[in-house]
C-alpha cells in the first residue's frame, strides 16, 4: 500500500443533464483542488471540474443509495464534457508539481453514497 496525503477543498455541485434530451441525468462537480502527495507517486494537483453521470436511481425514484460513475473514452479525456452536449467544456487539468507540462486528466471511477435506513428521491 502506498502512504502518503490526500489534500481537497470544497467543490461546488449541480445537478446537470448530460444529453439534449434530458434523459440522462448527471452532477457537473466545479472547483477541484486537490493534491495527491503519496510515496513513489510523487506530488500532483489536479484542478478543474468534471462530469458524472447520475446511473441510479432513475429519476423520481426512492432509494437508500444514488451512484455515478465517471466514465472515460481514453487516457486523459473524460467521457462527459458538456452539459446537454453544447457550451463549456469541462476538464480536469494535472501537474506534476515540478514544473512540468500541465496535462488533461481524467477521472475513471464509481461513487454510491448510502443514507442510512432513509430513503431519497432524485428528482431531475
Amino acid at each position: 500500500m502506498t502512504e502518503g496525503k490526500i489534500e481537497t477543498n470544497t467543490m461546488a455541485t449541480e445537478n446537470v443533464y448530460i444529453e439534449p434530451n434530458h434523459e440522462t441525468p448527471g452532477i457537473l462537480v466545479t472547483g477541484a483542488f486537490v493534491t495527491f502527495n503519496c510515496i513513489g507517486f510523487g506530488k500532483k494537483t489536479v484542478t478543474g471540474n468534471i462530469i458524472a453521470h447520475i446511473s441510479a436511481p432513475n429519476c423520481g425514484s426512492f432509494q437508500s443509495t444514488h451512484t455515478v460513475t465517471f466514465p472515460t473514452i481514453g487516457a486523459g479525456q473524460q467521457q462527459y464534457r458538456q452539459v446537454t452536449t453544447s457550451g463549456t467544456q469541462y476538464d480536469l487539468i494535472s501537474n506534476p508539481d515540478d514544473g512540468s507540462t500541465y496535462l488533461t486528466t481524467a477521472y475513471l471511477g464509481t461513487l454510491t453514497t448510502s443514507y442510512s435506513g432513509n430513503k431519497v428521491k432524485l428528482t431531475c
